[in-house]
């Protein structure tokens, strides 16, 4: 989900419940009443179990509330604004013997508590790229059980963007139903090294504009897209050096699936040498967000010009990556090194 874990919370409360609900709210500080909010905005009929600032859930607290009727149980797992960390396997049970349907907001906890979602009975799981994945916020993930899966797939939600059975359409073909946040998915994923992206993508510098000999302005703060004859839309960004203009990054997506197909970022060579190449897994990866991880055959080409490559014969698709040294004509950086440059890319024979 392109937003904050706030959009994943409201998502699942208006895809997991209805009016015909009753639910129960683990209420323990400020991120666990956020589900309160949420439950009283979308009509969902709840129960707050309050807790005391700083204090723990105890098995005799929480089966105060056995047996009364509810459909369904919301925590906050690590509730971070009070330093108290639940435990999901008692929660779990006690769902499991109320028969529940256990939703776990794990966006502080998830990497860094002890979390199996299998072992809890959680039907889902809620998570954020700028915790402990460590990427910057905008992308929030949620995980959902098979039983999580029939809850979205019956549900008939009156929302254009946190329509989760529409995500899920989207998503078994590789796609995603909005503009997704590309930059952050690219530093999530390890085929393209996260410093690259957090200098390039990341960047926050302010780069001013330009105007070449031609006359042609440029806004260096502003990313500016172009979309070729087959339909495949590239974003680029620009910099200055020594009054040349030069490529910052681009990526490349097919307008009609929006799969990235490649990506080129640009660095001074002192922040860039020795950029190590992704391995086997990473390259696969870059595959999954494409949709076609299922190919299944990915191996390494018998013989290949890049420097790592992934090859699938079933699909006639190729993955490479490089990263090489490259200086523009009467550019030199300020240090006199060259800049270098790291090239991730998708390629698909046509079909015959």
């Amino acid at each position: 989900m392109t937003c904050s874990s706030t959009g994943s919370m409201e998502a699942v409360v208006m895809n997991c419940f209805s009016e015909q609900d009753k639910v129960l709210i683990i209420d323990g500080g400020s991120f666990g009443h956020r589900f309160v909010q949420l439950c009283e905005l979308h009509n969902i009929p709840y129960v707050a179990l309050k807790l005391e600032h700083g204090k723990k859930l105890t098995a005799e607290r929480l089966y105060e509330y056995d047996n009364q009727g509810f459909t369904g149980l919301l925590v906050n797992v690590d509730e971070t604004s009070t330093g108290v960390l639940y435990d999901t396997v008692l929660l779990g049970e006690f769902c499991k013997q109320n028969n529940l349907f256990f939703v776990c907001d794990c966006v502080s906890s998830f990497l860094a508590d002890p979390f199996n979602m299998s072992e809890c009975g959680a039907d889902v799981m809620i998570t954020g790229s700028q915790k402990v994945l460590a990427c910057p916020p905008g992308v929030s993930i949620i995980l959902l059980s098979p039983n999580g899966l029939n809850h979205v797939n019956s549900s008939n939600v009156k929302s254009m963007y946190f329509d989760l059975k529409d995500a899920l359409k989207n998503q078994q073909r590789g796609q995603t139903p909005f503009t997704p946040a590309v930059g952050i998915l690219l530093a999530e994923s390890s085929a393209v090294p996260r410093f690259w992206v957090e200098q390039t993508v990341g960047d926050t510098v302010d780069y001013g504009s330009y105007t070449d000999a031609n006359g042609q302005y440029y806004n260096l703060n502003s990313a500016y897209c172009t979309t070729d004859s087959l339909g495949f839309v590239t974003v680029r960004k620009f910099a200055r050096e020594n009054d040349t203009l030069f490529t910052r990054y681009s990526i490349t997506m097919d307008g009609r699936t929006g799969m990235i197909v490649e990506v080129w970022f640009s660095l001074p060579a002192a922040d860039a040498a020795e950029t190590p190449l992704p391995g086997a897994d990473a390259l696969r990866s870059f595959a999954a967000q494409a949709g076609l991880e299922s190919l299944g055959d990915w191996a390494a080409p018998e013989s290949s010009p890049y420097d790592c490559a992934l090859y699938s014969a079933n699909g006639g698709a190729l993955i490479t990556a490089s990263t090489h040294p490259y200086t523009y004509t009467g550019y030199t950086a300020a240090d006199g090194a060259e800049r270098w440059y790291y090239s991730l890319a998708l390629q698909i024979a046509p079909q015959t």
